[in-house]
């Protein structure tokens, strides 16, 4: 699908290059007050169509953003001010040898940035990423739900022996506790997790190995 998305880029290339050969057309073959009204119209989109960039950089420059205050080619340093807790686990996730894989809580469609962000921040693999956009690339949604449904069993922790086949099974090596996993999961079923895990992170005080 991105790849759809992408193809509107040579279609602006080519328009680019259409463009002046239509309006040249356009105005060599109107006359009278319709040229005139064709002339005014293009002046008032082409001017309209430069001051969208400012205006759009303008709407950006937000208390969220901070493109006005940001400075530097750091990505996360949005994180610092918004998330310190990710911010600080994706800095420690980050001095990790390896790739070991993280566990964060899983989501069939949403694409929000509170999902599997810690994946997204690091580049560690994950066991479930925006499980809409795999659907996107494969079209069949059965390995996503069958992957959706561990990470719940997971985080769940009904049972002990299942949570650590299911760590092995997807070489898990940290799994995260942060606010999206409170939120989607039951609080004793966290706190059975902890008791079971080697390594973990919990929020923003807590990483590490137990």
């Amino acid at each position: 699908m991105n790849s759809v998305f992408k193809l509107h880029y040579q279609a602006w290339i080519l328009l680019s290059l259409a463009l002046p050969v239509a309006v040249q057309t356009a105005n060599r073959s109107l006359g009278g007050v319709w040229k005139t009204v064709f002339q005014g119209a293009f002046a008032g989109l082409l001017v309209l169509s430069a001051a969208y960039f400012p205006a759009a950089s303008l709407g950006r420059n937000g208390e969220r953003i901070g493109f006005g205050t940001r400075q530097g080619l750091d990505g996360l340093t949005f994180k610092q001010r918004l998330d310190p807790g990710d911010y600080a686990a994706a800095e420690e996730l980050g001095k990790v040898k390896g790739d070991p894989v993280i566990l964060e809580a899983g989501s069939m469609m949403t694409y929000r940035e509170e999902w599997t962000r810690l994946s997204c921040l690091t580049g560690l693999p994950t066991v479930l990423g925006w499980g809409g956009h795999v659907h996107q690339w494969t079209g069949d949604m059965g390995p996503i739900s069958a992957a959706l449904a561990e990470v719940q069993e997971i985080y769940a922790a009904e049972n002990p022996g299942r949570v650590r086949e299911l760590l092995a099974k997807h070489k898990i090596r940290y799994v995260v506790i942060g606010p999206t996993e409170r939120r989607e999961y039951k609080a004793e079923g966290l706190d059975r997790l902890r008791g079971l895990l080697l390594a973990f992170y919990d929020n923003a005080d807590r990483f590490g190995d137990k």
